[in-house]
Parts: C-alpha cells; sequence; structure tokens
C-alpha cells in the first residue's frame, strides 16, 4: 500500500490527498494561472494515488476527461488509508492503466473536442460524525488476494445529485491530451457500505499538461535554469544561482 506521508506538492484538502504517479514515482504539482497543473509527456502511463487522514471513511468520485472513471461505482477509503487506482474500473476490476495521449486534429476531429478533457476530477465526501451518524453495521468479505484496501460499491445514504463547483470557462483545451487505455494490469475490487454521508462534497482538480514536456516532473525532478544552466531542486520557482524563472518542462 503507497502513502503520500512526507511528500511536498501533493493537493491536499480537508484531510484528504490526491497525488498523479507515473514510473512509479509521484509527480509534482504546480499552480498556474489558478489551475493546478501536473506535467507529464504525451504517450505516458500514470495513476491516482489516493490518502485519507480523517478519522471517518471517504466515499470518492473521479472523472478524467469528463467522464466517470469508476463505471457508476465509489471508491471507498477507510480512515487514514490509502490506495493506488491504476486505471478505469470495469466492473469490479481494473483491466488497463490510464494512458495520457496527445489530442491530435485527427482525435478532434473523429472524437470531439471537449472543454473537460485534460482535467482529473477528484470530488469526495466523509461520513457523518458518529453522533451524526445512524447506527447501521455491514458486513462483507474479506479476500486476502485483494492488493488494496480499496472497496467500490452501493453507497448507503449517498446523494446520486452532487454539485459541481468547477467552473467550465477556466482555459481552452484545444491543445491538450486526453487519458485512454494503456498497457494491460489486474486489480481487483471488493464491495463494502458506509453510513450516511455529510451533505458537503470537496472537489480537486489536477490538469495533465503533456506540450513540451520531457520527462515527468516529479517532487524529486531537478530543474535546469535556461538562462545559466543550473540545475534546481525541483521545489525551486526561480534560479537559485541568476535568479531566472524556472520552465517546468526543461528537466534533466
Amino acid at each position: 500500500m503507497m502513502c503520500c506521508k512526507g511528500v511536498k506538492n501533493n493537493m491536499f484538502k480537508k484531510n484528504f490527498i490526491a497525488c498523479v504517479k507515473s514510473e512509479g514515482k509521484i509527480l509534482r504539482e504546480v499552480s498556474e494561472d489558478g489551475l493546478t497543473n501536473v506535467f507529464l509527456p504525451f504517450g505516458s502511463e500514470y495513476s491516482l494515488l489516493l490518502k485519507n487522514q480523517e478519522s471517518r471513511k471517504a466515499v470518492v468520485n473521479i472523472d478524467i476527461d469528463g467522464k466517470d472513471v469508476l463505471g457508476g461505482s465509489r471508491v471507498v477509503l477507510t480512515p487514514n488509508s490509502s490506495t493506488e487506482l491504476l486505471g478505469e474500473l470495469e466492473g469490479s476490476c481494473v483491466f488497463n492503466k490510464f494512458k495520457f495521449i496527445e489530442k491530435t486534429d485527427q482525435i478532434k476531429n473523429y472524437r470531439g473536442d471537449f472543454p473537460d478533457d485534460g482535467f482529473v476530477r477528484i470530488e469526495f465526501k466523509f461520513e457523518k460524525e458518529p453522533d451524526e451518524a445512524k447506527t447501521v453495521y455491514y458486513s462483507y468479505p474479506v479476500y486476502p488476494y485483494i492488493p488494496y484496501k480499496i472497496y467500490y460499491g452501493d453507497i448507503y445514504g449517498y446523494n446520486q445529485n452532487w454539485t459541481d463547483p468547477l467552473t467550465q470557462n477556466i482555459v481552452n483545451c484545444s491543445s491538450c491530451g486526453i487519458t485512454v487505455k494503456g498497457s494491460e494490469t489486474n486489480q481487483n475490487f471488493i464491495t463494502t457500505k458506509v453510513d450516511n454521508l455529510e451533505e458537503k462534497s470537496y472537489v480537486i482538480v489536477l490538469k495533465l499538461v503533456g506540450e513540451n514536456v520531457e520527462k515527468p516532473v516529479t517532487v524529486k525532478t531537478s530543474l535546469i535554469c535556461d538562462v545559466c544552466g543550473v540545475k534546481n531542486k525541483s521545489g525551486h520557482k526561480f534560479c537559485s544561482n541568476c535568479g531566472n524563472y524556472i520552465s517546468l518542462r526543461k528537466v534533466c
């Protein structure tokens, strides 16, 4: 089981963490023009790492390119747990990894060009506090071969009509990428239920950026200043040598 503990530059909200991983490494997230960007070369496979730091279960819905990649189910993270989603859920399994590709003119002409393309939208709710929740007990089978403590299924007290706070007028996505099916994998899930959920939901939105990106920008990637050529740590916005703004697309 993977954990985000101690990792800087990940998206954190209300004791919930969401990270993008590629090649086994957590990618750096950078806020630019009101967006949280993740720099990932076209053709790369990736996964989503989720961590619930609350003392209550978290119920999560995930949309990528405007599509529900959980097939109508929801991910349930137990208190203080983390899990990694490798790809789109089909029934109770994931058969193919997420793969980020360039949205070419041919793809746009055949598939269409949509404002949600390139965005990963993670919406989550927590169970109500114990004194607010109705006491209901459930049992479910636990299989030792299940690789992740992550569950999906019918959610008790779940409200299907969640409000989407994300504005549709964020950015022109005509040159961004989309997520498709990548290489084969095998990830299995089991079913559980939760008690009543809070009314309020929270949203984390990440934008995958692939244009002019040569390598995945991880939390440990060194960045090259295009003025003096000095290598800088991933967390630096300006060159430690000459003070120039560092382009996240030039990595070493």
